[in-house]
């Protein structure tokens, strides 16, 4: 059983740096592939032009990835499906996203089209979305629930937060456990500066979110 990730660029035919914009997410998902090598079943590549996909063998830092992406790619809006369940894989080729099939896969195309069906009828754009599909009803229901209420955090996080939590997950993951000091020396702000925008940014209630998230996967899934 694996987990898939599908990422989906929002509007990406009136992005006008398209090929930029191409090069710069693949250079963001060779990072974190090569980052997070151990938890990765098939590498995060570019399928399309304005859609990437990979495999997971647990959830553990699913989210902390989706995190990092949406940061290092910010304005661009990006959405998100996460797929559980049995994955067709060519475990000879991590590289090749590609013959890539099974409940996985569907499943987390699914949760695209699912944000793109709320997009509609809400008549507004859910931007930069993350949507579980997982076949089971906990985890879905209140899985989707509690991210979409993070995502109002995230919405209202400032570019110097998300340089600075950025900097976080890069160092230690989505993690209590923070050294102010050291933070502000790799940023080099002060680190009344680094508390000022872990506080205002609800960090610590924006993690506390994705561990009950993690938490119900796994009781669920056990």
């Amino acid at each position: 059983m694996y987990f898939m990730l599908i990422g989906d660029i929002v509007n990406s035919k009136k992005i006008t740096n398209r090929v930029e914009i191409q090069q710069n997410l693949e250079n963001v998902l060779n990072i974190i592939n090569n980052k997070y090598n151990s938890f990765i079943e098939k590498n995060l590549t570019i399928t399309l032009g304005d859609e990437f996909q990979g495999a997971f063998i647990n959830f553990e830092k699913i989210l902390e990835i989706i995190d990092l992406i949406q940061i290092s790619m910010s304005p661009i809006k990006i959405r998100f499906g996460i797929g559980y369940g049995s994955l067709l894989v060519n475990n000879n080729d991590k590289n090749n996203p590609f013959n890539t099939d099974g409940e996985a896969w569907w499943n987390a195309r699914d949760a695209i089209e699912d944000i793109k069906y709320e997009n509609s009828v809400n008549k507004t754009e859910i931007i930069g979305s993350i949507w579980l599909r997982f076949k089971n009803k906990r985890v879905d229901m209140l899985g989707n629930e509690i991210l979409s209420l993070l995502q109002i955090i995230k919405n209202n996080w400032t570019k110097s937060q998300k340089e600075i939590i950025k900097v976080i997950i890069e160092k230690n993951g989505l993690t209590y456990n923070i050294v102010q000091k050291e933070i502000a020396g790799l940023t080099n702000k002060a680190e009344s500066t680094i508390n000022e925008h872990i506080k205002n940014s609800y960090y610590f209630n924006y993690v506390k979110g994705i561990d009950m998230i993690k938490k119900i996967i796994k009781e669920e899934l056990e």
